[in-house]
């Protein structure tokens, strides 16, 4: 399945074979996340995607964890939660600096033109 989204698949797609230390069920399950967000069943994916973000950190899967916590970024920024969205997109860019999720990431936090506090120019008093 290829993710029409910012040239993301899910990791699955890319390497069907490496699934060493995430089970076959939580691999699907991204995949079946991430349709639901391209599909824009936004409040069906982001419970999931949590889920997710969670079990691959525990399994050391950091590529799919970026990926997943990516996914719930997005979901939170199409559902107008924008912050939450700018929150999850830094800890993307932050956690894992080297993944294609990371740099993503940068490209929606630009897109979104949130900063960092203390960076860019000054709040008008």
């Amino acid at each position: 399945m290829n993710a029409p989204y910012y040239g993301m698949q899910p990791a699955g797609a890319r390497d069907r074979t490496a699934i060493a230390r995430v089970s076959r069920a939580d691999a699907a399950a991204l995949e079946e996340a991430v349709a639901a967000v391209v599909s824009r069943e936004y409040d069906t994916a982001r419970p999931r995607l949590a889920t997710l973000v969670g079990r691959f950190e525990a399994a050391g899967e950091d590529d799919r964890a970026a990926e997943a916590l990516f996914w719930l970024s997005f979901c939170y920024e199409k559902t107008a939660h924008k912050n939450q969205a700018a929150v999850f997109y830094r800890q993307v860019v932050d956690k894992y600096p080297r993944s294609a999720a990371s740099q993503q990431a940068r490209l929606r936090l630009a897109h979104l033109d949130l900063k960092r506090p203390g960076q860019g120019t000054p709040a008008p008093k």
